[in-house]
């Protein structure tokens, strides 16, 4: 049986590795968004730029899914949704001004529960206003 210290010690270094790699990805801004179907984890930036929601993406669509059809054209529950809600009531005029004026970066991992992990941890360490309820 394999000592648990080193399942983390072998697990670590490549959730490091993911959030080096999304750290350093490229923003972009939701209208020049293009992710991919993998699974994988992102960060949201607010119209001033400020880190403002981390999520992570499971589903068959995998980030593209997550990001373009749930976030940016879903339903008012959506994290997104809510922080312009009541400044553009306008769904179609809060779309637009979401492609705008916000940005993501993301990163595709090789599953969905490394894509969990990595989502965990950078709320643990970053404590996003769009992921506390």
């Amino acid at each position: 049986m394999n000592n648990w210290k080193d399942d983390l010690d072998r697990v670590l270094p490549e959730i490091e590795s993911y959030i080096s790699k999304l750290m350093d990805s490229e923003k972009v801004l939701f209208r020049e968004a293009s992710p991919p179907k993998e699974p994988g984890t992102y960060i949201v930036y607010d119209h001033e730029n400020n880190l403002s929601y981390i999520g992570e993406a499971k589903g068959s669509g995998g980030l593209k899914d997550r990001l373009i059809s749930k976030h940016l054209s879903g339903d008012d529950n959506h994290a997104i949704q809510r922080a312009y809600k009541w400044s553009h009531p306008d769904r179609g005029l809060r779309r637009e001004y979401i492609k705008n004026n916000v940005s993501v970066r993301w990163v595709a991992t090789r599953d969905a529960n490394t894509a969990l992990a990595v989502e965990r941890l950078l709320i643990l360490m970053f404590n996003p206003p769009w992921n506390r309820k």
